[in-house]
Order: C-alpha cells, then sequence, then structure tokens
C-alpha cells in the first residue's frame, strides 16, 4: 500500500517519489561487473573497444555514463573504463588497424598535432617557433 502524506486541510494524498528516474547502478560492484563484461565480449568477438559501445552495454548513453562519472562513487572505475577503451584504440593506430582512431584520439582522448619549426632573422640569429594545432576541449 503506497503512504499517505496529510494535507494542511487534513486529508491525505500519495506520497510522490523523490523524483527522476531511479539509478541504473547502485553500487560499483555492479557497475565494474557490468564493465568487463563488455570488454569480454569485445575480447570473445574481436571488435574493438568503444565509448558509445561500452554506454550501450550498461543500458545508458554516452551522455549518462558522463554524468555517472560525475559522481564521486563511479568516478574511478569509469575513468579506468575509458582508459582502457583509449589505450584499445591506440593499440589499433600502432597496428595500423584503425584508420579513424587518429581522429578517435584527438576528439575523445585530448591528444593533439604538435608541429616544431627552427627560422632564423635577417642576421642569421635561431628563431624558435612551435605551433599547437589543438582541438576544442572535450568532456569525457
Amino acid at each position: 500500500m503506497a503512504k499517505k502524506d496529510k494535507t494542511p486541510q487534513g486529508g491525505e494524498t500519495e506520497k510522490k517519489h523523490a523524483g527522476g528516474r531511479p539509478p541504473i547502478f547502485a553500487e560499483e560492484d555492479a557497475l565494474a561487473s557490468r564493465m568487463d563484461s563488455y570488454f569480454a565480449e569485445c575480447d570473445e568477438k574481436e571488435k574493438p573497444y568503444t565509448i558509445a559501445g561500452l554506454a550501450l552495454h550498461l543500458g545508458m548513453t554516452t551522455q549518462g555514463l558522463r554524468e555517472y562519472q560525475e559522481k564521486d562513487k563511479f568516478s574511478c572505475i569509469i575513468k579506468k573504463a575509458k582508459q582502457k577503451v583509449e589505450a584499445n584504440v591506440e593499440s589499433l593506430l600502432l597496428e595500423g588497424k584503425g584508420s579513424g582512431a587518429i581522429f578517435w584520439l584527438k576528439n575523445h582522448a585530448g591528444y593533439k598535432d604538435i608541429q616544431q619549426t627552427n627560422l632564423a632573422d635577417a642576421n642569421g640569429e635561431k628563431i624558435d617557433l612551435t605551433v599547437n594545432f589543438v582541438s576544442p576541449p572535450h568532456n569525457g
């Protein structure tokens, strides 16, 4: 039976839920276990790890995953999982298997191109100039 609250007029109303959707994961162990099953499934099927794939496996969106990362008790677990995805993308790049890996690393993992050029002025004095091509900050 639903709990009832008293109204100022002496009547009763049903007590409402505190609001919002109940969390998918209440405990770190449940989240960690589900993440482990994602990575194991990817390994079994020889598929690369992705943030979107991880989020889908967890039953949420990538935005939902970012929101869970904001919660202190899940932050470390999610950061480690994202690091595992990043390491997998790096491996694909180094193995020459991921044509989109450079794009992904620049746009999702904060990697950037750096070009350094040495110049000389009219007197032959060396001028060092560094140009950094940086993409805008990305949360995630």
